[in-house]
């Protein structure tokens, strides 16, 4: 099959990690696959050095803003290139629109990367997809039990559900060995791994590592991603320490994982965290929130650990039963992690089964 992936761009989002990891799997696999974004490649697209040379890559060269003229580049391009299949993803749906009413020899499908309502929006961007998925122009796919939920909840009628993958990462000591430095002088080092947004609830994360600090723990927490709330960051600041310390973002974040205690997810809202499946790769448990598809994905005390709700107080009080473990639990916990990572989320597997979808459809 000819399968072109439609994004808006290639920055660390799990949405985009997918398609990067999705992309080189097909193409390994003998299929012609190709990445297309919106917008143009910036110094800030940098999941582009992960995409194998046998993937085709392309932009349509979006302007800021809304750009009615990209819907035509993107018929243009889909006629020159004549793909099978084309997956869309994230904003990228909106500028589908037009290729997917006129080319009808090509089968449309989105995956939803977040709770359906969010996703959707509102405006003309939340009509478009119910016009889309509602004459069933584009398939819809989405990524865990919970996601699938909230579709049916929005829409009213029933999505595919495909849970996500990743590839498998085996640390180098070359990737590893510019961060050992955070483990000095540390009994436990933790890792928040995400876009600097309220909706990642990082002042609630650093309250509860604040309050484990003043029970007398010795840990350290690393806080990697870009800044997409200036004042969500300014908040965040004040809390910065030789113990809370914020890197910037980080396109490797699993050789810190490889190396950290737990990887932490304070989250108020998810569809299925490509961060946790990263996590389980390299036997790192995680500490999360019980939003969206971590509680399809966690299982307290068998493969990480799961806060009664987004607050401080119960948040913390994972952090402590995490800290409070014996060896042979956390070895437990960690073996736990690897075995689901391999049976459950591997990209071969999501590959897989979004091969079947595609094939099937194109029936």
């Amino acid at each position: 099959m000819k399968i072109m992936e439609i994004i808006p761009h290639l920055q660390t989002g799990g949405g985009e990690k997918i398609v990067v990891d999705l992309s080189n799997e097909f193409a390994d696999v003998g299929h012609e696959c190709s990445i297309v974004t919106l917008y143009e490649p910036s110094k800030d697209d940098v999941l582009r050095r992960y995409i194998n040379d046998n993937v085709m890559t392309a932009t349509l060269n979006k302007r800021p803003g809304a750009d009615f003229c990209c819907m035509f580049r993107m018929v243009k391009y889909i006629n020159k290139y004549k793909p099978d299949i084309v997956h869309v993803h994230l904003a990228a749906i909106m500028y589908v629109l037009i290729a997917a009413i006129c080319c009808r020899k090509v089968k449309f499908f989105a995956t939803l990367h977040s709770e359906a309502s969010r996703e959707a929006g509102s405006g003309i961007s939340k009509w478009i997809r119910i016009f889309l998925f509602r004459f069933k122009i584009v398939t819809p796919i989405t990524i865990s039990e919970e996601s699938e939920k909230s579709f049916e909840e929005f829409y009213g009628f029933p999505s595919k559900m495909i849970p996500n993958g990743s590839s498998i990462y085996i640390p180098k000591t070359e990737e590893t060995s510019k961060y050992e430095k955070y483990r000095d002088s540390v009994d436990y080092l933790f890792l928040h791994a995400g876009r600097i947004h309220k909706v990642k609830n990082q002042l609630m994360l650093v309250e509860a590592f604040e309050r484990i600090l003043h029970r007398g723990i010795n840990a350290r927490l690393l806080i990697a991603g870009r800044v997409d709330d200036e004042s969500v960051f300014n908040q965040l600041k004040s809390h910065f320490s030789e113990r809370i310390v914020y890197i910037g973002e980080q396109s490797d974040v699993r050789a810190i994982m490889s190396i950290s205690n737990a990887f932490c997810l304070s989250s108020k809202m998810e569809g299925m965290p490509i961060t946790i499946i990263e996590a389980m790769s390299v036997g790192c448990p995680t500490i999360c929130t019980p939003v969206g598809g971590c509680i399809n994905m966690i299982e307290n005390g068998v493969n990480g650990f799961i806060s009664q709700d987004v607050n401080a107080e119960s948040y913390e009080l994972k952090i402590k039963e995490f800290c409070e473990l014996d060896k042979t639990k956390l070895s437990r916990i960690k073996e736990r992690c690897v075995t689901e990572f391999k049976t459950k989320y591997s990209i071969a597997n999501t590959a897989s089964l979004y091969l079947n979808l595609f094939s099937n459809e194109k029936e």
